[in-house]
């Protein structure tokens, strides 16, 4: 058997379907969005229970449900990667379309005039709070002022600000990835592209990982960038036409592994909560291996059913939240920091409050998500990313 891992191009011709329409990547991207709505309710919550005295235990146990928000950005940056490769390991000459200007054109297109438009919006609701009344917004809101100094609003323009403590979280705290991610689109056609074309998928990982290195005290959570290259490792590992490669696909028990990351990043968050970068890679390990297997799932030909959660991720409510998740991601910040200003500022006991926020926060996001969705990030989809 050739050396798959570091063969740079496929050589043989053997490909699952390359028309096969991979809607349950909808589904997680979906769900990683609402688990970080619910982990920022959680965070606020957990400053006001803080403040109150000792938490009771059950309390406790059932809230850090929510407490691991960094695991889904790990596993929207897997997803980033996974679908910048799909259209080239799918295409007959495995470049960018357009070439580098093309994409660039295309992920602007598609990230910044959402992003903008959630800017404006924050910084607009920023404004119209009163500075007596900005402490009653919650922990996450009032940590993010001031917003209106010159640095924290020409790192937003240019999307840097994640480069800086004194920048990253300020105006709306989420956006930080953002910026990382908006990185990480010229580092992919620069750096890793052109190493797996020439060298193979083995380079590609270590150049990812090397970048992750170097980077590591100018760019904060570049681990991320490792776990952007592992999601083009899993796009050439579904749809690559190598022989051997497709070995690789068929044989490894990807759901298994799955199974067993996720089991992992569980125990190394009990074991030690600030473990960032060990859960990051075992969560970005954990998402991979769960996307190989529902594309071999779709793409294989055999006689099996088409496994339980795949049904479940490709659901009308999966995909109609995965499509509009960009948008919730940029905006339930606003939300929370509404309802923690009107909730805070009623005379009712804690528990009350906590059943607002956990129920009416959601709700409200998803609501206003989708409004914004239609008014500023619709027109930019592809047809193939809005198309359920």
């Amino acid at each position: 058997m050739q050396n798959i891992l570091f063969s740079p191009l496929p050589k043989t011709t053997v490909s699952p379907d390359s028309k096969v329409r991979l809607n349950y990547l909808h589904g997680i991207r979906g769900l990683a969005a609402l688990y970080v709505v619910f982990f920022h309710v959680y965070q606020d919550y957990k400053e006001l229970l803080g403040e109150s005295g000792a938490i009771p235990l059950w309390i406790e146990s059932g809230l850090k449900l929510f407490s691991e928000g960094r695991a889904a950005v790990a596993v929207f940056i897997v997803l980033s990667g996974y679908c910048l490769m799909l259209p080239i390991i799918r295409s007959s000459d495995k470049k960018l379309r357009g070439g580098f200007w093309g994409y660039l054109k295309r992920r602007a297109q598609r990230i910044l005039p959402p992003y903008y438009a959630a800017l404006v919006l924050s910084l607009m609701l920023t404004a119209a709070i009163p500075t007596t009344l900005m402490p009653t917004t919650g922990w996450q809101w009032t940590d993010g002022q001031p917003s209106f100094t010159p640095g924290v609003l020409l790192s937003h323009i240019f999307l840097v600000h994640n480069l800086h403590t004194d920048w990253m979280f300020k105006i709306d705290p989420p956006m930080w990835s953002v910026a990382l991610e908006w990185q990480i689109y010229f580092l992919f056609p620069t750096f890793l592209l052109p190493v797996w074309r020439r060298f193979g998928v083995t380079p590609m990982l270590t150049t990812a990982a090397g970048l992750s290195l170097i980077l590591h005290d100018l760019v904060p959570f570049s681990i991320l960038i490792t776990l952007f290259g592992l999601g083009m490792f899993g796009a050439i590992i579904g749809f690559s036409k190598d022989l051997s490669l497709a070995q690789w696909r068929k044989n490894v028990p990807w759901s298994k592994l799955s199974i067993l990351f996720f089991l992992g990043f569980l125990a190394a968050s009990v074991v030690n909560q600030d473990a960032t970068v060990v859960k990051d890679a075992l969560m970005g390990l954990s998402s991979i291996c769960l996307i190989i297997f529902c594309t071999n799932a779709l793409t294989e030909d055999n006689d099996i059913p088409r496994p339980l959660i795949i049904n479940l991720l490709e659901s009308k409510a999966m995909l109609t939240l995965g499509i509009f998740s960009y948008s919730l991601y940029l905006v339930h910040s606003l939300v929370l920091a509404l309802c923690q200003l009107v909730v805070n500022n009623l005379a009712i006991s804690l528990a009350i409050k906590g059943i607002i926020l956990f129920t009416v926060v959601p709700l409200a996001s998803l609501y206003f998500a989708h409004i914004f969705h239609i008014l500023f990030e619709r027109r930019f989809m592809s047809e193939y990313s809005y198309k359920k």
